[in-house]
């Protein structure tokens, strides 16, 4: 046993709780929990409606939450001249002058170092969609604590279930109608809910009633579980009490006792869980997986450097856990929705020294997302895994930022900011290789609350409507019935498209020829 059993015996005494080790454990629903659950989720049907989705259907999302609020400007410089002529301070001439031969915007407005180069490439290979306007008008705070847990929540009303629990009662309403997500019961679906941060408002309960098997398993980058046993064995002395105490109830619990039988199948549902997660996902499996559809794609594209690499995650703890989550995802197909802040890049409440510290943390974030849908693309093409078009990750923040460079040269709180989502080309191509909404500037000139807000023929929307995507794509007909927000409108027109032409044979010419085949 390791150190995360502590974890697990945590979980056994927060049987309420959001985030609970015994997630995956198979417990089924008691006849209390059935009956309590059986009306909350008839009404949910009647309200929400349900679309059945056929295996080929089911979405598997990644909600990627940056905390501290990101600003808009890796891919908004549209407005960046006027920006720059009203701001406090002035930008560098390589951002406010877009007709220099230096010039770091990029055709589509992106800022290049900070991403936005790798940002062209992703929309240019139709795997992602840029949406400007994510402009959070209804009780805007600009506050931290409420705009994360609203955001989160995919609602105003603070003490609701939040977004992966609202997905979890899809889930079971799915089950109930008779229509079970993948043919199976709620209780054979393995680590269907996943958190990679530990605790988040993502997996707040509320009012949710939910069987054990539906709650969030938390993992980390190396999908360490609570379930899984180390070599030291039998127990010897370097093991702890908790070790002791939780192996001592395991050999009292038998198959042959009936009133502890679902115990016991929790054991042996631990130990599978921790083979399957050992030999499909150990850091040496992922590894080697990796490195095979690296030489897959250099053999596709010609390139002898053995060297190149378009899988590359980075070698940061972000990257490790992102490259976790997908490949979670694609070898456990059961694996439909997780958590994922961005841990490991540093957080995004820039209210200082903004341009040395923003562009670098933003251009890892979006190598490890270049990484992320190359990855998909090769498990796809080379391994046969039709799912992984199904694969969705969501970007956002709790709130945008101003535009006016302050005089400690960084962003105070603002509004609008950037939804980028990637992926899903199965289910929603309509929304990917665009970029929607156009703002403009507003504020006093040489003042700090300057923003950016939508033109009045731009398409907007709440960051709530977030959350309404996710719901809609798990079979939710009527998602704003849950929250009360339309949910991204992913057939918005895109704005017209600069052409995007990378250097030849540079890293977005191949990773764009690899996306586009």
């Amino acid at each position: 046993m390791n150190l995360h059993r502590r974890d697990f015996l945590r979980a056994l005494g927060l049987a309420g709780a959001g985030i609970a080790g015994v997630g995956a454990l198979g417990l089924g629903f008691s006849p209390r929990l059935a009956r309590a659950a059986r009306d909350p989720l008839a009404r949910l049907i009647d309200e929400v409606g349900l679309q059945p989705l056929a295996d080929d259907d089911v979405p598997r999302v990644i909600n990627l939450f940056l905390y501290g609020g990101p600003s808009e400007l890796a891919g908004n410089l549209t407005n960046i001249a006027d920006i720059d002529a009203n701001s406090q301070n002035p930008y560098p001439l390589q951002l406010a002058d877009p007709g220099r031969d230096d010039t770091q915007v990029t055709p589509n407005g992106m800022w290049a170092d900070a991403g936005g180069t790798r940002m062209e490439t992703l929309v240019a290979g139709g795997v992602m969609g840029l949406y400007r306007t994510l402009n959070r008008l209804k009780e805007d705070s600009k506050a931290h604590g409420p705009s994360v847990t609203q955001n989160l929540l995919g609602t105003l009303e603070s003490g609701a279930p939040g977004m992966g629990t609202r997905v979890a009662e899809l889930l079971l309403a799915h089950e109930v109608a008779g229509t079970p997500l993948l043919g199976k019961p709620t209780a054979e679906l393995i680590l269907p809910l996943v958190s990679f941060e530990g605790e988040t408002r993502l997996f707040n309960v509320g009012d949710a009633t939910l069987p054990p098997t539906l709650k969030p398993v938390a993992l980390d980058s190396r999908l360490r579980n609570p379930y899984q046993r180390d070599e030291r064995w039998p127990l010897d002395r370097n093991h702890t009490d908790a070790d002791r105490t939780v192996e001592a109830l395991a050999q009292r619990v038998g198959a042959g006792q009936a009133r502890l039988a679902r115990v016991h199948e929790a054991f042996v549902k631990r130990a599978e869980l921790a083979e399957r997660l050992g030999d499909l996902l150990s850091e040496t499996a992922v590894n080697e997986k990796l490195a095979t559809y690296n030489a897959a794609i250099r053999s596709e594209l010609g390139i002898a450097d053995e060297g190149v690499n378009l899988i590359d995650y980075g070698d940061n703890q972000f990257g490790n856990k992102l490259r976790a989550a997908v490949s979670l995802m694609l070898e456990n197909p059961d694996t439909l929705f997780v958590a994922l802040g961005s841990n490991g890049l540093g957080g995004w409440d820039d209210h200082s020294e903004a341009l040395d510290e923003y562009p670098g943390r933003m251009d890892r974030l979006f190598q490890a997302l270049e990484a992320a849908m190359a990855h998909l693309k090769a498990a796809a093409r080379y391994d046969g895994r039709t799912h992984a078009g199904n694969v969705i990750i969501n970007v956002f923040g709790e709130f945008g930022r101003n535009v006016n460079l302050n005089n400690s040269i960084g962003w105070d709180h603002g509004n609008n900011q950037n939804l980028y989502t990637l992926g899903g080309w199965n289910l929603r191509p309509e929304g990917l290789g665009k970029i929607v909404g156009k703002t403009y500037r507003i504020g006093s000139r040489g003042q700090n609350r300057q923003f950016t807000t939508p033109t009045d023929d731009s398409y907007q929307c709440e960051p709530f409507a977030v959350a309404s995507l996710v719901y809609r794509v798990f079979g939710a007909e009527n998602p704003q019935a849950i929250n009360g927000e339309a949910p991204l409108d992913t057939q918005a027109p895109g704005e017209p498209l600069a052409a995007w032409t990378p250097a030849p044979d540079s890293r977005a010419d191949r990773l764009l020829r690899f996306l586009r085949t």
